[in-house]
């Protein structure tokens, strides 16, 4: 017993020296141990004004204290180990010790659970990760080793999305492939994958119809009678949304701070979208001949934190059915037509797609051109302005 050293255990933050893509870094423990070294995840991420270097602690934190204490908790369990396998009197290793911490990262489908906890989204994208689990432990089961995860699971996790009973729609199954990439890129910097499983795969999209409201439908709808104050006040954010572009969710959480106004002819909104993170501003005196405008005036008060007063989306749906049945609209009218209502007629208008993607936010300048739709007429107009 002389010569037996303890095991020393540090609280390192940022090992990687490399921030995520939320401008966080990993809490991990270093853990050394009869000449040999490990690195334990705590699966805690904060930002690096979070974390003082000095005291190895986590500060200016919401919930500092309980991530703190789940952390010494962690090192407490490992030095109980420590001292259980010195007290039966058997040689034991590094990996004796971290037995138990190790044991979950051998499972992926654990790694990516947690990996999606940590994640600051928006309930949808929540449901979107819940889906894809679901679909994981659904094909292979709720235990999946990393060394399982090649490019044969890819193709047969592929497969068995398409041959389901009911057939996920294309679009769809690409959209879970592109979260399951996001979870495997994550093993692959904590290098618990070797080699990318998606290396030689790429999912395929098909472009699906985009439904908009004409110019005549929208302003059909901006005279609709409403007989109660929850359908005057869906019908108002419908057009907010036809109006500035925003999406539902963005839309509800307007504040008054996020109106700024420098007299009673201008007025901009500004906004970060839930979903990019994005920063907008909006020049609502210069679109739709300042309709946007008259809607703000009418919700905007002290007495609310924001905007609009609440309503769910799946009840403001319900509504907008309502109204298309009145108005003998024939397109499946929710609040994602809305968007794309203004996508289209400020395309329309203007025939320029850059600034459809400056006003929408599209990171990609192709999306924004799938608002611009060049008919014969447009061509020929186009080339009888050209003097030869």
């Amino acid at each position: 017993m002389k010569n037996y050293k303890q095991a020393n255990i540090k609280i390192v933050y940022n090992r990687r020296n490399k921030l995520n893509t939320d401008g966080k870094a990993r809490i991990d423990l270093d853990v050394s141990f009869g000449g040999k070294r490990r690195y334990v995840s705590t699966s805690f991420f904060v930002r690096p004004e979070e974390y003082d270097t000095k005291q190895k602690m986590v500060k200016n934190h919401p919930y500092a204290a309980q991530i703190n204490s789940k952390i010494n908790l962690q090192i407490r369990k490992i030095q109980d180990r420590e001292l259980t396998l010195l007290a039966n009197g058997n040689y034991f290793t590094i990996d004796d010790l971290l037995a138990d911490e190790q044991q979950s990262e051998t499972n992926f489908l654990d790694f990516a659970k947690r990996e999606a906890a940590r994640r600051d989204v928006e309930p949808r994208q929540k449901n979107a990760y819940k889906n894809l689990f679901a679909n994981l432990a659904a094909f292979r089961g709720n235990y999946i080793p990393f060394d399982q995860l090649t490019s044969g699971f890819i193709k047969d996790f592929d497969y068995y999305l398409r041959s389901q009973n009911t057939p996920l729609h294309p679009n769809t199954i690409a959209k879970r492939h592109t979260l399951l990439k996001v979870f495997i890129n994550a093993a692959i910097d904590e290098k618990l994958i070797t080699i990318d499983p998606y290396l030689h795969f790429k999912s395929k999209r098909i472009l699906s119809e985009r439904f908009a409201l004409t110019e005549q439908e929208l302003e059909s709808l901006e005279k609709v009678f409403c007989n109660d104050d929850t359908a005057i006040l869906v019908r108002d954010i419908f057009l907010f949304g036809c109006y500035t572009g925003l999406r539902f969710q963005d839309i509800m959480a307007l504040t008054p701070k996020s109106i700024r106004q420098d007299n009673n002819e201008t007025m901009y909104l500004h906004t970060r979208e839930q979903k990019t993170k994005k920063l907008q501003d909006l020049p609502l005196h210069e679109l739709f001949n300042g309709k946007p405008i008259a809607i703000v005036n009418k919700y905007i008060s002290k007495y609310r934190d924001t905007l609009f007063p609440s309503v769910t989306n799946q009840h403001a749906n319900r509504i907008l059915k309502s109204f298309a049945m009145t108005l003998q609209i024939d397109k499946p009218l929710t609040f994602h037509i809305s968007r794309h209502t203004f996508g289209t007629i400020i395309a329309e208008k203007t025939g320029d797609p850059y600034l459809v993607q400056k006003l929408m936010n599209h990171s990609d300048i192709h999306t924004s051109m799938r608002y611009t739709h060049t008919t014969k007429n447009d061509i020929e107009n186009k080339l009888s302005c050209i003097n030869w």
